[in-house]
């Protein structure tokens, strides 16, 4: 394994960088989708918890069986493999981010209100700070779905790490194995470990809990 990433440092860190930014950008397009579900029905609630309830359909979905049904309809490549990631990411962000605002005391609502506080204020300046750790959560656990998933988004021409994996296991080579699998591994421990410690800090310094 070590001696494969010797001789092909350079096509590993490709296939790397490939995987990390098809992550990061379903990450990011899906959390902007989710903030504007968000903003534009959080205050119709039976609205809203019928648009959670749909995404949250969506999860008991197998992240892989979406991509092979995403496949014949939308093509191959980088954007359909995009929009098959960033659909599998949002229910991850939006439930999580719509569950923290469900939980917010109503004491605090209430109070906002007395003060005369209009409902973007709210959102923006109390609600929000508030569920951050909710929000954080929900990327740190899409953005691991995301990476281990992108794997198998290779067999849409996307590119990534997975492809060291599916052709080390179509000839039966195991350093190939190895160097898809070590990475993806460490990568995906990496952010869970990154995330992990901000959402942890942000909790203990802002809302005086350890998580």
């Amino acid at each position: 394994m070590l001696q494969y990433l010797f001789e092909n440092g350079k096509a590993v860190g490709h296939a790397l960088w490939e995987h990390i930014y098809l992550c990061t950008t379903a990450l990011l397009v899906g959390l902007l989708i989710s903030f504007v579900f968000l903003i534009l029905f959080y205050r119709y609630t039976k609205l809203m918890d019928k648009i959670v309830h749909f995404f949250n359909f969506l999860r008991l979905i197998p992240g892989v069986a979406l991509l092979v049904i995403f496949m014949p309809v939308i093509g191959v490549g980088f954007l359909p493999t995009l929009l098959s990631l960033i659909v599998l990411t949002i229910p991850t962000l939006l439930i999580n981010t719509h569950s923290g605002i469900k939980n917010i005391p109503p004491e605090i609502l209430f109070c906002a209100d007395s003060l005369g506080l209009g409902k973007w204020n709210v959102l923006f300046h109390i609600q929000l700070p508030i569920v951050f750790p909710f929000i954080l959560l929900g990327i740190r656990t899409a953005l691991v779905d995301l990476i281990s998933i992108a794997c198998v988004a290779s067999l849409m021409g996307a590119g990534g790490l997975g492809r060291f994996i599916l052709t080390g296991l179509a000839i039966n080579n195991m350093d190939l194995i190895l160097v898809g699998g070590v990475i993806i591994t460490i990568l995906a421990l990496f952010c869970e470990f990154v995330l992990s410690a901000i959402q942890s800090g942000y909790s203990k310094k802002y809302l005086g809990v350890s998580k």
